[in-house]
């Protein structure tokens, strides 16, 4: 069925002395449930190449179906498997499925579940101890992603998001797994690495706390800063029915993660809130060229100590010792909507770092049946600061080239449009094919149309990103 194939994915692992090609999926909306097949051989597959299923009600090892010290149960834990696994190299040198508990399950907490790839049996699970069963504080955590910091193939830190707005980071550099745990607490109680909230006030009241559903991307820090990764990440929700006609402002961010393997012991790299941020913002949007694009503001961030000197105008600003951006999905006003409009603009898909640029894209739904079920955009931001890009990212007027002809004039002077519209219905991020000097993104929209952009490949100084395993 398409729920399943759609939430599978492909990997090698070692397994039992061989290279095995494994294939982890889980059902998604149809159940509570993930698995794992050896697709080594798929012209010979057969019942024996299923090598486990773990459910509410099933797994390898049948103690671990119900809650006891220290292991948080499949029967009351495990959700709707909407997020997708991932198939890594663990500290203790075991081939694992990181798996998120998804949404909808008896507890409603947010879970990280690190199964033996070959058995199927629960080397860790991870409560967050974030949700319950309380109307109004159902949770669940959204796919996870696994990093290798220093480039030995091995997986050092997880981190996810969940429906609480909590971006929480997993440290799993212990050869132990019993080590293995949420990255920051307070006393025993874990802690976020940042909690996403509409306003700036702590805690943050559960009405404006901003679900992440999509899965992160991690990125080494640029200039000005010392230590530490670049976590990024967008806010909404986009799989249930009332989603459809949620307006709540939504975010992107990226937030400035001070620890890693090179920190002291105890660093404690929690970011408190918006007010540790700076603030980006879209600024104008405009057709030019046949296509509806968007200008943002080009704010620096002061990662220093010390106050940036002169005038700014909002929403820059000189504060020293910012620990990221973010950037709110609202209208800055046009001729049909007022300033500040919000029109449910929401981020669900994972977004893409390379070549110092975030690349992402935004889904606004809409209930009007002509219109494929709304539309998006696709968006390009300098990574570490959010700014707009100093060059221009596309070819807006169609001539084949990308140059100063594609920029955009504001205030009377010609900047790099940061946000292209559209025009296939509602999209995903984009499939890119590296061509030199330039590239060529893919989009495949709800319309049954493909999308193609040519851009340029941007200004390549060296490895941007840290390893990704899955």
């Amino acid at each position: 069925p398409v729920f399943c194939r759609r939430l599978a994915k492909a990997a090698d692992a070692y397994i039992n002395s061989t290279w095995k090609t494994v294939l982890l999926g889980t059902t998604g909306t149809g159940g509570k449930a993930v698995f794992a097949l050896d697709v080594t051989a798929p012209d010979s597959f057969g019942s024996s190449n299923v090598l486990w299923e773990i459910s509410t009600t099933t797994s390898s090892t049948p103690s671990n179906i119900n809650d006891s010290t220290g292991v948080a149960g499949f029967r009351n834990n495990l959700g709707y498997t909407l997020p997708q696994p991932s198939l890594v190299r663990m500290s203790d040198g075991s081939w694992a499925a990181i798996v998120a508990n998804g949404y909808g399950s008896v507890n409603n907490k947010a879970v990280l579940y690190i199964i033996d790839a070959a058995t199927g049996n629960l080397i860790r699970s991870i409560d967050t101890k974030a949700g319950s069963s309380t109307a109004g504080s159902e949770n669940g955590l959204s796919t996870p992603i696994a990093l290798d910091v220093d480039n030995d193939r091995i997986t050092d830190y997880i981190y996810a998001g969940d429906l609480k707005g909590n971006l929480w980071k997993f440290d799993v550099t212990n050869s132990t797994p019993s080590q293995w745990d949420v990255a920051y607490k307070s006393g025993s109680t874990p802690k976020p690495l940042y909690v996403a909230c509409i306003l700036s006030s702590t805690p943050c009241a559960s009405a404006n706390l901003q679900p992440i559903t999509a899965k992160p991307q991690v990125g080494k820090v640029g200039a000005g800063q010392t230590g530490g990764l670049m976590v990024y990440f967008g806010t909404g929700k986009y799989f249930e029915s009332a989603d459809i006609s949620t307006t709540q402002t939504q975010t992107f961010y990226g937030i400035w993660d001070k620890c890693d393997k090179t920190s002291s012991a105890g660093c404690d790299g929690q970011v408190s809130g918006r007010g540790s941020l700076q603030q980006q913002a879209i600024t104008q949007e405009l057709a030019q060229g046949g296509f509806n694009l968007r200008l943002t503001s080009n704010c620096t961030v002061n990662y220093g100590s010390t106050p940036l000197s002169g005038a700014v105008s909002a929403p820059c600003s000189t504060t020293a010792n910012r620990l990221g951006w973010y950037m709110d999905f609202i209208q800055p006003g046009s001729s049909n909507l007022p300033a500040n409009s919000d029109l449910g603009e929401r981020i669900v898909s994972a977004p893409i770092l390379r070549d110092g640029r975030i690349i992402f894209t935004t889904l606004i739904p809409s209930t009007d049946p002509c219109t494929f079920g709304g539309t998006g955009w696709l968006m390009e931001l300098g990574s570490t600061s959010g700014q707009r890009l100093g060059w221009a990212p596309w070819d807006i007027n169609g001539d084949g080239k990308i140059d100063s002809n594609d920029l955009v004039t504001s205030g009377g002077s010609s900047v790099a449009p940061s946000g292209k519209q559209s025009k296939v219905g509602i999209i995903k991020a984009p499939g890119i094919i590296s061509a030199g000097t330039q590239e060529y993104k893919y989009t495949s929209g709800s319309t049954g149309s493909l999308e193609v952009t040519l851009e340029s490949a941007g200004i390549s100084s060296g490895r941007k990103a840290w390893r990704q395993l899955r």
